[in-house]
């Protein structure tokens, strides 16, 4: 990873690391990651920025960080501010720093490092059509069209439910997009209030000081509640008795509407009881993207369309189809767009093939593919693991050394284990010159 450029990080918890590690891992960069400036000025010193994505939590004084951050800039470096806020914040006189009004994600680093014409946002246009924004072709989906047409007029509040990176902020922008008045969307997540005061437990009482502050002047706002699953069931239930008891004509009069969101897959029951009988509204469960085989290609070849920038309609392969649909997505839809995004930049001849993925699933294809030999003949672990090396050793021209790296294992572990191989393997090992 020596030649590589690169990218550094200062943000507290650092969301979605894995998905940016394997987005730059294909752009060709180098991660590093801090949590504060101080930390990681040692490592600025020594290599001098090129790229930097800087959240504003992670400065302890602005005046006093952002010299000693200027210091260690090249001529042609880029840094991204991130702040949600940045009214009234003192711009730096140098043209590298750029402010995002933003606290630093996934979607900013994708913006900033593939460039906006890639990132469509759809959900923003004047004309929404469902067909095409909510992709896919499972019952699931098609219930969940129908969902957000059902409450595009109606101000009673709503539950979605589903697994992080399942696309639930994605609905319910879409929600309050489909309302006529176009509301501000506004959101506030109850995980970071919890982390930012250091709250042990965060209580019914202090969410809805939370949302009072929020709304507070405010008038037709869409108030889209993150995390509800932060407080438990008992918190739950008392913060939605006193918003309806306190709250909810107040909002309704000020065309306030509130969208919860939370990720437990499968709420319960006293809180699925309250939205349908006490509030008379609903709530949507999204499934697991895993769970939902037939979305994931419509939402792949939806989401290279964007990544393309609409120039070119990019196939995609038989094989990568077939991985697709077995891959089991842990971080859902956020993921699937990110490989989409690197399938888009790596494709060079308008077939998206195995090698235009991240490696992680070129690992998974290789297993998919020699499965049939379990089929035809069973054998133990010992074979899959020696087609593994085999596979690793003839990519890096038979160097045992940068083998044993990649893999986490010694030398000697490599030697043993193809030691174990039997006459079916060693048509594939002896044309490997093996290198110290």
């Amino acid at each position: 990873m020596s030649g590589k450029r690169i990218l550094t990080v200062i943000c507290p918890q650092l969301k979605d690391r894995f998905l940016i590690e394997i987005c730059c891992e294909n752009l060709g960069w180098q991660l590093k990651h801090f949590e504060t400036v101080t930390e990681a000025l040692p490592f600025l010193s020594e290599h001098p920025i090129e790229r930097l994505f800087l959240d504003f939590a992670s400065l302890t004084d602005f005046h006093y960080d952002i010299p000693r951050i200027e210091s260690c800039t090249k001529a042609n470096a880029k840094v991204v501010l991130c702040f949600k806020n940045s009214n009234g914040l003192m711009i730096p006189a140098n043209p590298n720093i750029k402010i995002v009004s933003d606290n630093f994600s996934l979607a900013v680093f994708l913006k900033e490092m593939i460039g906006e014409k890639r990132i469509l946002q759809q959900v923003d246009s004047e004309i929404l059509d469902l067909e095409k924004l909510i992709v896919g072709n499972s019952a699931v989906i098609k219930e969940t069209r129908r969902f957000c047409e059902k409450c595009q007029e109606n101000l009673t509040p709503v539950l979605i439910c589903g697994s992080n990176g399942s696309g639930k902020k994605f609905l319910a922008k879409i929600i309050n997009q489909l309302d006529a008045s176009k509301k501000e969307f506004v959101e506030l997540s109850l995980l970071d209030l919890k982390n930012l005061f250091s709250w042990e437990h965060v209580n019914y009482l202090q969410a809805l000081e939370a949302i009072k502050d929020k709304t507070l002047s405010k008038n037709n706002i869409c108030l889209y509640l993150k995390d509800f699953q932060v407080l438990d069931s008992n918190n739950q239930i008392k913060f939605l008795e006193k918003f309806e008891k306190n709250l909810s004509k107040e909002f309704q009069s000020r065309q306030i509407r509130l969208i919860f969101s939370c990720t437990n897959i499968s709420p319960n029951s006293q809180l699925y009881d309250f939205f349908y009988k006490n509030m008379k509204s609903g709530v949507l469960v999204v499934p697991d993207l895993a769970s939902r085989k037939r979305d994931i290609l419509p939402m792949f070849e939806y989401f290279l369309k964007q990544f393309s920038e609409g120039n070119s309609v990019l196939q995609v392969h038989a094989d990568v189809q077939s991985l697709l649909e077995n891959y089991g997505w842990p971080n859902n839809v956020r993921e699937l767009k990110l490989v989409a995004a690197q399938a888009a930049i790596n494709c060079a001849g308008g077939i998206v093939r195995t090698v235009d993925l991240p490696e992680y699933l070129q690992v998974k294809s290789f297993f998919i593919s020699h499965s049939n030999v379990l089929e035809e003949s069973p054998r133990p672990l010992e074979a899959f693991e020696a087609y593994y090396i085999v596979e690793i050793l003839k990519s890096v021209n038979g160097n045992i050394s940068k083998a044993a790296r990649q893999l986490g294992v010694t030398r000697n572990t490599i030697k043993s284990k193809l030691k174990k191989v039997d006459g079916v393997f060693s048509e594939n090992v002896s044309p490997i010159k093996m290198l110290v």
